[in-house]
């Protein structure tokens, strides 16, 4: 066996075992500051555990001025939800405070570039559009990594006007874990 194939397989167990560490270490760190009637939001947070929570206070209202189910002021720590909003809907609005707290400009273009969408932007602030919007895709699949109990690779996963693969959504749990990270 060669030294430089010894090396290669060497710097790969030590990746794998990297991310396997990183996955397994994903904590909660985001807190519900206030919410009506204790409605159960950080209980829904404090379960998240394949990918970080942003390092905020959060403040969740219910309300009606979204226009749907709930809308965030990305990056001010507040999530409006209507009153029956699913927790879907709550874990997508946190991946957008997320998405202000631990992407860089590299990291969203990294998950463009694994969505296969090449020609989609962040925000498309001309148009509401999401079949153009990554930014909507991105909180889509935050909402998967942090909600579903599995991510199957075989699976296809909608993302709003985007079908994804399971692999491709898996992948894109270890960015954002990767992205917190950093």
């Amino acid at each position: 066996m060669s030294s430089t194939f010894k090396v290669t397989v060497a710097t790969v167990l030590a990746l794998l075992y990297s991310a396997w560490a990183i996955a397994h270490l994903a904590q909660a760190s985001t807190v519900v500051v206030a919410s009506p009637d204790n409605a159960g939001y950080q209980s829904w947070v404090d379960q998240v555990k394949r990918v970080p929570t942003p390092d905020i206070g959060l403040e969740v209202t219910i309300g009606s001025t979204c226009g749907g189910l709930g809308c965030s002021g990305a990056g001010t720590g507040q999530i409006e939800l209507m009153g029956f909003a699913p927790r879907s809907t709550f874990y997508h609005e946190l991946g957008h405070e997320f998405d202000v707290w631990a992407m860089t400009e590299a990291d969203r273009a990294a998950f463009i570039a694994l969505v296969g969408r090449p020609w989609a932007t962040w925000w498309d602030v001309g148009r509401y559009d999401e079949g153009y919007m990554a930014g909507e895709w991105f909180a889509e699949v935050y909402a998967i990594c942090a909600g579903a109990k599995h991510v199957y690779p075989a699976w296809e996963y909608t993302t709003g006007s985007l079908l994804l693969a399971g692999w491709r959504v898996r992948q894109a749990c270890g960015l954002m874990r990767w992205a917190a990270a950093h």
